[in-house]
């Protein structure tokens, strides 16, 4: 890694040059060098990471947007889901239903009951059914199924940002943490764009609460969310690789 970050000042001139394979080879030694982990090698600080990925998808973003939005290109991380939370796998000849997947349908049971609850009174019971698809979300990446993971963090950002408190630090906390929860489902899914978009936006709550007092509370969630940014970006520069060499 020591050698690539030495040659990133040499690659960025070839890319300014003009040279075609230069922005190919500067994307790849960021991304290298953004890697949270080397072999046998300390991962570099999470800033220095973020900066190069950014740096990295900036330089490929353009060119790359273009390119899907005429051919429909996307990349989506496989969806393990099976057949939902009713999914059962063969042992035996007998039918036996993994681990996982039995917190998956007690949490979609906690959900039911509380939607059930907030239709008749929501002021009460909308925060615990946000709660409750907040953690199916959660079991649902755990077990691979990355849309509904999506569907159910979505949901669950929408009951946070509309429920009283709007400018309590608390509440704002809880909105960066759900985004943070949609941004890891959305990356799983390869919706890495939106992804970014979540990240960033519960970075700038985080540094907000921060700047008002909370810095030692709000510092590890900030890490948290500067991470999965990372993560997003790094991987959309993956996805303008894959494009790039399509072509």
């Amino acid at each position: 890694m020591g050698v690539v970050r030495a040659l990133l000042p040499v690659l960025r001139l070839a890319a300014g040059a003009g040279l075609r394979p230069g922005p190919a080879l500067l994307g790849a030694a960021l991304r290298h060098c953004s890697s949270p982990r080397t072999w046998l090698i300390p991962p570099q600080p999470l800033a220095s990471r973020l900066k190069w990925s950014g740096e990295a998808a900036a330089l490929f973003r353009a060119p790359a947007t273009g390119r899907r939005s005429a051919g429909g290109h996307r990349r989506r991380w496989p969806d393990r889901s099976c057949c939902g939370a009713n999914c059962s796998v063969r042992r035996g000849g007998t039918r036996r239903r993994p681990p996982r997947w039995r917190t998956v349908a007690a949490a979609e049971r906690s959900v039911a009951l509380y939607r059930r609850a907030a239709e008749r009174d929501p002021a009460a019971h909308e925060p615990e059914l946000a709660r409750t698809l907040a953690a199916l979300s959660t079991h649902l990446l755990r077990t691979g199924s990355g849309d509904g993971s999506v569907s159910a963090a979505r949901e669950a950002l929408e009951i946070t940002r509309r429920s009283a408190e709007p400018d309590g630090q608390e509440h704002r906390s809880r909105i960066a943490q759900r985004l943070r929860l949609l941004g890891r489902a959305l990356h799983r899914t390869g919706d890495e764009e939106e992804a970014e978009a979540c990240f960033t936006e519960a970075e700038t709550i985080l540094r907000t609460l921060m700047e008002t007092g909370g810095r030692e509370r709000y510092a590890a969630d900030l890490d948290a969310a500067l991470s999965g940014l990372a993560a997003a970006l790094g991987a959309a520069v993956d996805v303008h690789f894959d494009a790039d060499r399509a072509t």
